[in-house]
């Protein structure tokens, strides 16, 4: 039996319900929906002119999904940040969502602070603690999702809230439209057929792909729409699977990355690209695949291509999600690590907090 068939192997390493989680992305999208329907927020939102997220790893993954898949819809400047301080442009036309899972994340509350100094148009999106308790006292409106279906307790495998609670913020504002529902869900529910836990080996290509990964230097490889799902997948193969991993995108890798391919020798022997492709990408972009792949063949470095096949562009966000989910939870399996913990994390914070 495949060890990634095994049962037993789920027993060893997964003591933190990662699958579990996994496979809970449903019931996270129906409780958001839900608790979405009963959110209000103040009219003078809609007039924002510009939209700033303020979040860290796991919590930041929802809005470069979104920003990536709705690049040529959203009409507003939509910036991210990953740290302490704001941009300069922000001021009281900027709606400024402050997006913390855990609602301790010190580089987030340390934006509150300089986005209320700054009169912004302040939304907070998390499971609760010390940000949601401070914009409840001024009074300030956050979005709390009920943790209860990501067991594992991990920012990364919560995407559910993370993604869909900002889009339907966004859509609430009339800046985004609103998320198809019933298909969002059918999507999931296709593609956990294909690549869930269930779904055997052979003939699973989520399963295949941390086989080969395995041992190896992923790179992954994906282009407009699908660029935050890159972003994602990396993510989760550093902390679900603890391996290290790069990420590029086309056009931008065409124009330096295939140079650096040569040095060090040694590299080609454990490199391994991962090409998120699609239909629905423009023909440029589709030319521009097909000649990468034919560069790292002469430079005999081996590569997959991984086609996501959703008709829209929505879909293929979700489609994607889901598969990349799984393939670095089975890639965890096979490097034998526990998926759920995060040590040097854990470590790095327990170290600052002495500062």
């Amino acid at each position: 039996m495949n060890i990634l068939d095994n049962k037993n192997t789920i027993k060893k390493y997964d003591r933190g319900r990662v699958l579990e989680s996994v496979g809970l992305l449903s019931e996270q999208i129906k409780s958001t929906k839900k608790l979405l329907e009963s959110f209000v927020l103040p009219v003078d939102y809609k007039n924002a002119k510009k939209i700033v997220l303020c979040g860290m790893g796991g919590s930041a993954l929802g809005a470069h999904l979104l920003k990536a898949a709705f690049f040529d819809s959203l009409k507003l400047p939509f910036e991210i940040v990953s740290g302490y301080n704001l941009p300069g442009s922000v001021d009281s036309n900027t709606l400024v969502i402050l997006s913390s899972y855990s609602g301790g994340t010190e580089e987030v509350l340390s934006a509150f602070g300089a986005a209320k100094k700054r009169g912004a148009k302040v939304v907070g999106l998390a499971g609760g603690g010390q940000l949601a308790n401070a914009l409840r006292k001024d009074r300030l409106p956050v979005f709390i999702f009920d943790t209860k279906n990501n067991p594992s307790g991990q920012p990364r495998l919560g995407l559910g809230y993370g993604i869909f609670g900002l889009w339907g913020i966004l859509a609430k504002l009339e800046f985004l439209s609103e998320p198809d529902w019933e298909k969002a869900l059918l999507t999931v529910k296709l593609a956990e057929k294909k690549w869930g836990f269930d779904s055997p080996a052979d003939g699973n290509c989520a399963k295949w792909l941390a086989s080969e990964l395995a041992g190896r230097l992923p790179v992954i490889v994906a282009s407009e729409f699908l660029n935050g799902n890159g972003h994602i997948f990396a993510n989760q193969i550093n902390e679900t699977a603890k391996q290290f991993v790069a990420r590029f995108s086309i056009p931008e890798l065409n124009h330096h990355l295939m140079e650096g391919l040569a040095f060090p020798v040694a590299l080609k022997k454990i490199l391994y690209f991962v090409f998120l492709e699609s239909p629905l990408y423009s023909k440029r972009i589709k030319q521009r695949f097909e000649i990468t792949k034919k560069v790292l063949a002469k430079n005999k470095i081996k590569f997959v291509a991984h086609k996501i096949n959703a008709k829209t562009v929505a879909g293929a966000t979700i489609e994607a999600l889901v598969f990349g989910s799984y393939a670095s939870f089975y890639l965890a399996l096979l490097n034998k690590v526990n998926p759920a913990q995060v040590p040097w994390v854990d470590y790095f914070k327990k170290e600052l907090d002495k500062k």
